[in-house]
């Protein structure tokens, strides 16, 4: 037996057994993530990066980007990061694919400011505490791990050197605000810009970040500007400044010189950090080197080092009692092949939380990590994966906080060759210019539609980020970062004119108004409304505000203002005339000597007209007495008419009246023959031709010669409209005769928009699949019908029908169609948007892990293990030389996700795969081979032909606890004496020291 063998035996013997292997998912390249239970109860949620996987690494996160102070969820810091370009691999410009994240460190719950240091994609961020007892969690350009001790920033390890002068200049800071004789240096990371105030700024521009260094290790930049009494200087992606007043700010003013280059020196000295009783701290040099740092978090306990549990201490050091309680807990651990982000679930009676120590032993024990530090726990603990929260912080949702750690796939580098350094180029509308390519960066301005500049020469330039191309530009003097879709190089074409501009409108309350403008010119126009000159969005009353129509709808007194269009191109722009919106009053409308109490002229009741209908028959007019209505005066109008073939009456305008405002004109009438009929009518915007008479609602007419009430309304064109009291004979003579008394005009009720009864409800469909959505709505007829996809108008064809009616179909769906969707419901009042409705697409059935290849012994066991994502549930169908397989036998989890082979002959030599089926179909996994040799020896379970070291390895990581968990298929081979639970025991433990031998020597036959 060799030494070695035997001493890890004994250590198995005397201590805790191992915990049995779990089930890691592949999340990333090279990232995978468990969840765990442990006693307590404890639920826990790891991921895990492999170390030498080339394209992932670690980085940091600041809420915001913003190390002046600020709180966001790790969840949303993490969304930041994502397709953010890193400086990974020593240049900028691949990006990062954020797999993974978890709170960061601690920080003041007020400010949002950190408590340590931090160190974020190479740019020293934020400084540690000199002689602060712990720093934090590092990870280096050259993927080593560890976690800084007690450090210190020493004036001769610190400082600017000045090339041009060979002068160096003390850093006294990072990150934060100058104090008197002060230099600090402000990164990208602290926010847009300096604080406010008069001191002397010099930006630099970085060949890298400002790397922590030793030795005689700098980073160096270029100086851009210098500039005096100031403050407010903006920090671009890939600058830093240095700022300073007093005789600090002095020194820096004599040093600087636009052009020359600085180097920064940033050499942390380290000492060892405390005790477990929380003693002796910052006593002795480790020696640890702390340059090329690429990520750095600040960190507390160092509860796991190098393979110890260090217990703390809190009756020595009572402030040691947060490590000792039971508390929802953020970690990092590591060990030579993995880093780990560790998160336990607390303060619930499904997990009640972990104590450093107990952390640290079952970080040791199921991880097998050497190391673990402490971050930010309680309610701030929170793991994202994938976009997504999976653990349960104890606030009830997640929390707020100043940093975050992540782990990233990055991205390779794309860029665009669209245009050239010197080019000159137009903006395509207002364009946002940034600090830095990506949306990430804070905006320096938002450049006017046809501004013209030039693409200045950057390395990265045209860099994708965040969705789009990104070009270095120079807009007269205004240096910044635009996407490519907002720039175009085209010279020479015609830039928009404006052909029809908008007209004035006036309507009345609650009615809507619709502006158009009409313009021409080369490629595509686009436009934007204004209201008083400032720019409009579609929502509340206002839709179309970036197309030819703008639509005002349920207007009111604050939609009365001054309209105008600004249409452009690519070579310009045009702006159209202004034109106003009247709101009318909603009062009631004058009608005057509606009652003819008020004298008459030749018959005619005074304020009132007569008029006759061609062929003109002869007409009498007469104000009468006798037999007026019972609830009228004691005078009527009353109109003869001769002729069968034309007609008469009186008429008048009626004034003060609202635009798409609805009156109810009523009064009375009769006539005095069979052969008369009255008839009222109304022009809906004032006129002196009956033709534009129109009848009112319902339409009021009558025969009788007694007195009759009428009433009808009728909605306003204009500001004042014309009621026509008509008389029509059906013979001759003059005692054909119509009269009418007591006419009145009341009401202003504006007519309504719309009213959605029914909106569309969300959809989320198989690929391939129908979506349906329907709108219910009522309101004035006719109701018209719009659907939208992103507030864009649909049509029919394609994908698309029903595009104008209550019900929308999208056949065939694809990613093309995952889009916001609503409906627009007008009628002559306005419009109504329903709400929005999402069409998402169903997961569809993908392998994320293939079963690998398997090579057993005879009668030995093999698993094939394959991982599925899809819709709903998902099941699983092994088969053999692809026909199905059925539990029994040799075989068994034929309809899960592992496939056991038991007692393996060479019957079971064939290719293995799994059909797994879901919401959306089914997916087929590659098939792996089976390869069934010659009996092994006991014991022999990398089957090498001897039974050593490495084989009790494998039988170390199956023994059991003493309460025994449910068998790990992995382990059966290890199950020797062949415990019907299928337990590895000391039992086992013995009958394998029975088979030791070593290399070349074979094993016991019995």
């Amino acid at each position: 037996m060799k030494p070695k063998v035997l001493l890890a035996i004994l250590f198995v013997i005397s201590g805790q057994p191992a915990a049995g292997l779990g089930a890691w998912v592949v999340v990333g390249d090279g990232i995978e993530y468990q969840a765990f239970t442990a006693p307590g109860p404890n639920n826990l949620f790891v991921t895990r990066v492999t170390r030498s996987t080339p394209n992932a690494t670690i980085d940091t996160s600041i809420a915001y980007d913003r190390m002046a102070g600020a709180k966001e969820t790790v969840r949303n810091q993490a969304a930041r990061q994502d397709d953010a370009i890193t400086w990974w691999g020593g240049s900028w410009g691949a990006r990062n694919q954020v797999v993974a994240a978890i709170n960061g460190g601690f920080y003041n719950v007020t400010t949002g400011v950190i408590d340590g240091g931090q160190i974020q994609s190479g740019w020293y961020a934020h400084w540690f505490a000199d002689k602060g007892a712990f720093s934090g969690f590092a990870w280096k350009t050259d993927r080593t791990a560890f976690h800084g001790e007690c450090v210190d920033h020493t004036a001769a390890k610190v400082y600017v050197r000045f090339v041009s002068s060979g002068a160096n200049q003390t850093i006294d800071g990072i990150n934060r605000n100058p104090g008197s004789s002060d230099l600090v240096i402000f990164t990208p990371q602290y926010d847009n810009r300096t604080p406010s105030g008069t001191r002397t700024e010099v930006l630099v521009e970085m060949s890298r970040p400002n790397l922590t260094t030793s030795g005689a290790g700098y980073s160096a930049g270029t100086i851009r500007s210098v500039a005096q009494n100031t403050g407010s200087t903006w920090i671009p992606f890939d600058h830093l400044v240095l700022s300073a007043d007093g005789s600090a700010g002095t020194t820096l003013r004599n040093n600087a010189t636009v052009g020359s280059q600085v180097r920064i020196f940033q050499e942390l000295i380290e000492t060892n950090e405390p005790t477990v009783q929380g003693t002796n701290a910052c006593q002795t040099e480790t020696g640890v080197n702390w340059s090329n740092v690429f990520a750095s978090i600040n960190s507390n306990y160092h509860f796991l080092k190098n393979n110890v549990v260090r217990v703390p201490d809190a009756v020595a050091h009572p402030s040691y009692q947060g490590y000792v309680n039971l508390n929802p807990r953020t970690a990092i651990c590591w060990n030579p092949g993995y880093v780990f982000f560790v998160v336990c679930d607390g303060r619930s009676s499904q997990s009640v939380g972990m104590s450093c120590a107990t952390l640290g032993e079952w970080a040791k024990s199921t991880l097998g990590a050497t190391d673990g530090v402490n971050l930010d726990g309680g309610g701030s603990s929170t793991m994202v994966v994938n976009g997504s929260v999976v653990n349960n912080p104890s606030d009830g949702s997640e929390r707020s906080v100043c940093n975050g750690v992540m782990m990233v796939n990055v991205q390779p580098k794309l860029q665009s060759a669209q245009f050239t350094a010197g080019q000159t180029v137009h903006t395509l509308g207002p364009a946002n210019c940034r600090l830095g390519p990506g949306t990430n960066y804070g905006i320096i301005t938002t450049l006017s539609s046809g501004a013209q500049g030039a693409i200045l020469t950057h390395a990265i330039m045209g860099v994708y980020a965040k969705g789009y191309y990104w070009w270095k530009c120079d807009f007269g003097g205004t240096i910044g970062w635009v996407a490519q879709s907002l720039l175009t190089a085209t010279p020479g074409a015609t830039p928009p004119s404006i052909t029809q501009h908008p007209s004035n409108q006036t309507v009345s309350p609650g009615g809507t108004a619709a502006f158009t403008v009409t313009a021409t010119g080369d490629g595509t126009l686009s436009y934007l409304w204004q209201k008083n000159g400032s720019n409009l969005a579609d929502g509340g009353h206002y839709s179309g505000a970036t197309t030819a129509t703008l639509t005002i709808s349920s207007a009111d007194g604050n939609d009365v203002a001054s309209y105008r269009c600004v249409v452009w191109n690519a070579y310009g722009s045009a702006t159209s005339n202004p034109a106003t919106l009247t709101v009318t009053t909603c009062s009631a409308p004058t009608l005057v000597n509606g009652d003819f109490e008020g004298g008459n002229t030749g018959g005619v009741g005074n304020d009132w007209t007569g008029y006759q209908r061609a062929p003109d028959p002869t007409t009498v007019w007469s104000i009468q007495t006798a037999s007026p209505p019972t609830e009228g005066g004691l005078q009527y109008q009353q109109i003869a008419n001769t002729s069968s073939t034309g007609g008469g009456g009186v008429r008048q305008d009626v004034t003060g009246c609202g635009v798409g405002a609805t009156y109810t004109i009523a009064g009375w009438m009769r006539t005095n023959s069979a052969s008369a009929t009255c008839t009222v009518k109304c022009s809906p915007s004032a006129s002196t031709n009956w033709a534009t008479a129109v009848d009112l609602s319902p339409p009021q007419t009558t025969t009788s010669n007694a007195w009759v009430p009428f009433s009808g309304t009728v909605t306003a064109a204009g500001t004042s409209m014309t009621i026509w009291l008509d008389g029509q004979t059906g013979g001759t003579g003059l005692n054909k005769a119509s009269c009418f008394d007591s006419i009145t005009v009341t009401g202003c009720t504006p007519v309504a928009a719309p009213t959605i009864t029914q909106q569309p409800a969300t959809q989320n469909v198989c690929s391939g699949g129908p979506a349906v959505f329907s709108v219910g709505a009522t309101g004035e007829a006719p109701l018209s019908f719009q659907w939208q996809k992103n507030q864009a108008n649909l049509s029919n064809g394609g994908h698309y029908s029903g595009a104008t009616t209550a019900t929308l179909t999208v056949s065939n769906a694809d990613g093309g169609d995952v889009a916001s969707y609503r409906c627009v419901v007008s009628n002559g009042a306005g419009s109504t948007n329903s709400n929005a409705a999402n069409l998402t697409l169903k997961a569809a059935t993908a392998i994320t892990q293939h079963p690998q290849p398997q090579s057993v012994s005879a009668g030995g066991t093999a698993t094939f293990t394959v991982a599925a994502t899809g819709d709903g549930t998902l099941s699983y169908q092994w088969q053999k030389n692809s026909a199905n397989l059925v539990n029994g036998g040799h075989y068994s989890g034929v309809t899960t996700p592992t496939l056991t082979i038991s007692s393996a002959d060479s019957n079971d030599a064939a290719n293995y795969r799994c059909v797994v089926t879901a919401g959306c179909g089914s997916a087929t996994s590659n098939q792996a081979t089976l390869t069934v040799g010659p009996a092994s020896l006991p014991g022999d379970f990398d089957h090498d032909n001897d039974v050593d070291q490495e084989d009790f390895a494998h039988l170390q990581l199956c023994l059991d606890a003493a309460t025994a968990p449910p068998p790990d298929p992995n382990c059966a081979d290890a199950n020797l004496d062949n415990d019907p639970l299928g337990t590895v025991t000391q039992d086992d433990l013995m009958l394998f020291l029975q088979y030791i031998t070593g290399p070349g020597i074979g094993g016991n036959p019995d």
